[in-house]
């Protein structure tokens, strides 16, 4: 599963104008709801700071040291992401539920781990969590799959899934072809019957 989004160019120049020299990124995330509208932002989780990036700038960010009890909770529709900031909780980000959950429910103990060592001013070389949970939906129009593959029949190219079918038909090729062979000798006899009749009546038995 994907927890590691690459930032559009105006998002990644507002990061790095603010961020530390040994800052390492850890995750970033899309978000799509603020406030009452839909949006494109992204959460970027570093090893020091959470950064909520929109329209080309940083919105908020939070050091990750005074975070603790990150959560998900799932209302109508949406999911809110957040965490408790001096015993108060803090929406991080909204978005739809369905796509990104997962990814956010991976971040979540990714994030626990970050404010522990953050807090402990662990110093030691940290690596992201990763998940072996296949992506369900396409990165590139962002449609669901077809259950249970890795196929999206909106950018699949046709080319290959007929040559992806092709090879499936190994060993039955003769057996389908029964059907067709068929098919072609019900229509020649659908119009050579009537030809012949015509013949047979005009040229033989009116003579």
């Amino acid at each position: 599963m994907k927890l590691m989004y690459r930032l559009p160019e105006a998002l990644e120049t507002a990061y790095l104008s603010v961020a530390a020299p040994d800052e390492k990124k850890m995750y970033c995330l899309p978000y799509d709801i603020e406030g009452t509208e839909f949006v494109s932002g992204f959460m970027l989780f570093t090893d020091q700071r959470i950064y909520k990036l929109l329209d080309g700038r940083i919105v908020e960010s939070w050091q990750i040291a005074e975070l603790s009890d990150f959560a998900t909770d799932i209302m109508y529709g949406s999911v809110s992401f957040y965490a408790k900031r001096n015993g108060a909780s803090v929406i991080l980000c909204r978005f739809i539920s369905g796509r990104n959950l997962p990814r956010y429910a991976v971040v979540v103990n990714g994030s626990e781990l970050l404010a522990k060592r953050a807090r402990e001013r662990d110093r030691g070389e940290i690596e992201p969590l990763t998940s072996s949970e296949p992506e369900r939906y396409c990165p590139k129009c962002g449609r669901p799959f077809l259950l249970h593959t890795q196929i999206c029949p909106a950018c699949q190219s046709k080319k290959e899934i007929y040559k992806k079918l092709w090879a499936m038909t190994h060993g039955l090729r003769l057996m389908m072809c029964f059907p067709l062979l068929a098919a072609v000798l019900s229509v020649i006899f659908r119009f050579a019957v009537p030809a012949i009749q015509k013949i047979a009546i005009n040229d033989f038995i009116t003579n």
